[in-house]
């Protein structure tokens, strides 16, 4: 495992313990359930890139599915990734990664790349960076499965208010630098990619794409 010489994100560290829990039980499971949705896009011994791989909740949906797959598991907070290698501890198709998202340089081209709940952690000119530095790194044909709180223009301002009050309280405990929600999807170039599915869950508060980069 290769390890990161920044500094340490503390707030992410402190979720660990408690961050399956939260994730199962915030919103009835939906935010688990957005993440898996598009899963089964997933082929038989793809190449995946999972930014932000958490506990490795994800990562082992993904092998129930494909076992064949090799997944580079990029993980920030030391905590998570003990969480994440303990659940993973069998699965010789994971390769992970303690690095910033920002440092990590990939070696090969990847089938697919996932985001769960990942870009929503910056601002808008360095998640627009790092979607169009990876998207280099896709094969043609490939996907980007993208899951986030969505900025749907057309909430209510009830619901609008609610997310920014997420967003406060998680900043009390985690470095997030976005300061409000923004059109995620937007990161994606027209030119590159194409939104070929997207699911809303819990009354739309919480959208999964699936992007296609387009054939050169």
């Amino acid at each position: 495992m290769r390890r990161s010489s920044v500094q340490t994100p503390v707030g992410f560290d402190r979720l660990a313990p408690f961050y399956d829990v939260m994730m199962q039980s915030i919103f009835w499971g939906n935010i688990r359930k957005a993440t898996a949705y598009f899963l089964y896009l997933i082929q038989p011994y793809d190449r995946i890139l999972l930014l932000g791989g958490g506990t490795g909740w994800l990562a082992s949906q993904i092998l129930q599915r494909q076992p064949t797959v090799q997944i580079d598991f990029v993980e920030y907070s030391p905590k998570m990734m003990q969480k994440a290698q303990k659940r993973l501890r069998n699965a010789s198709q994971v390769h992970f990664w303690q690095e910033d998202a920002f440092h990590f340089q990939p070696s090969q081209k990847y089938n697919m790349i996932i985001t769960p709940f990942f870009i929503d952690l910056f601002e808008i000119p360095k998640a627009q960076y790092l979607v169009a530095h990876l998207s280099k790194y896709v094969q043609a044909d490939g996907w980007w499965l993208l899951t986030d709180f969505s900025a749907n223009a057309n909430f209510a301002p009830l619901k609008k208010r609610f997310i920014n009050f997420m967003y406060s309280v998680c900043r009390l405990f985690c470095p997030l630098e976005a300061s409000n929600y923004w059109p995620y999807e937007t990161c994606f170039s027209e030119e590159v990619w194409e939104e070929t599915a997207c699911r809303s869950f819990q009354g739309g508060l919480i959208q999964t794409s699936a992007f296609r980069i387009k054939p050169l």
